[in-house]
Parts: structure tokens; sequence; C-alpha cells
């Protein structure tokens, strides 16, 4: 949990400051850009510290809608391990902020991954509820 920090307030809110922080500055954002959100853990993630979670909320409070949160991806994978052993899709599901909207966007369109990997996680959500 060392370095990570998970934040309550809302992802807009988020969004918001880091639009803010890189206002005026357009070059950063074209330096190494990401080739899709699906792929924040792949794809140059290091470089990034704040971090949304798009999928569903879990159980019991274990990981929430639109979780914000500031750190490397690998400390974050770090700290949502225990989460990541029930949901492994959740890792798919956890994009830098600045791709918020576009990856929002996606996880609701049918026929896209990120579609497919919120559904997997409310149908694993839905299946352990019934089962106790």
């Amino acid at each position: 949990m060392a370095g990570v920090k998970k934040n309550a307030a809302g992802a807009q809110s988020a969004a918001q400051q880091a639009a803010a922080a890189g206002a005026g500055n357009d070059t950063a954002a074209k330096e190494k850009p990401v080739s899709g959100p699906q792929n924040a853990a792949q794809d140059g993630a290091a470089e990034y510290t704040k971090f949304v979670y798009i999928g569903p909320s879990l159980p019991r409070g274990t990981l929430n809608h639109n979780a914000v949160f500031d750190g490397t991806m690998e400390e974050i994978t770090e700290y949502l391990s225990g989460v990541l052993k029930d949901y492994p899709q959740v890792k798919r599901l956890i994009v830098p902020v600045h791709r918020l909207g576009e990856a929002s966007a996606k996880a609701r369109t049918p026929g896209n991954i990120l579609h497919k990997y919120y559904n997997d996680i409310a149908s694993a959500v839905s299946s352990r509820k019934k089962e106790g």
C-alpha cells in the first residue's frame, strides 16, 4: 500500500485537476501517446500517476466505480492484489485519468473489449452474490 493513495473524491474532479495541471502545456500530452485505455498496464502506464477504476463496484466496498488511485500501475496492482485474485479483469479497467472519458464510453458500448471486461466483472459479482 506504500505509495498508493485511494482518493474518495469523484473521478470527474480528478480529471478536471489533471486537465488544469496540463493546461497550456500541449507538448507533454503528445510526447508519448498510449495506444488505448485497455493497454494502460502495458503501454507506458509507468509514466502516469493518476488512475481511475471504471468497472462496476465490487461487494462490501472492496472497490468502487470511479475510484481514483495515486501511484504507479505497479503499486496499484500490488495494493489491489487481493481483488485481482478474485476479479482479474479489474486490472484492465484501471485507466489513466486523461483517458477517463474515452474509456468510460467504451465500457458502455457493446462490441468493445472494455464493455466485455465490465460485463465479466458484473457477472462474477452477481454469481458470487447468489452463491452466498
